[in-house]
């Protein structure tokens, strides 16, 4: 009976463990491991101090920009901003 119990409580620990992981997983953030390997020696962050991504100093500087976005937008309401850039 002993042991059914220690068997019983290490599989809810086991259970609880693996919960907690996946949670602490998805909600902390992670180094962005993607972004090029030059860009990793140059720069510490992916991002600048402006929230700029390091990347749009380089290849995503040149592409062409699409933005659509309301004419007028009154107080207190949502809107939807769609920026596109086109594949090659």
């Amino acid at each position: 009976m002993r042991n059914e119990y220690l068997a019983n409580l290490a599989t809810k620990f086991s259970a609880v463990a693996s919960v907690t992981a996946a949670i602490l997983t998805l909600m902390l953030p992670s180094n962005a491991d993607a972004f090029p390997v030059f860009a990793q020696q140059a720069y510490q962050s992916p991002r600048e101090a402006t929230g700029r991504i390091v990347c749009a100093n380089c290849h995503l500087a040149t592409k062409p920009t699409e933005i659509e976005v309301p004419q007028g937008v009154l107080p207190d309401t949502v809107f939807e901003a769609k920026v596109e850039i086109p594949y090659d």
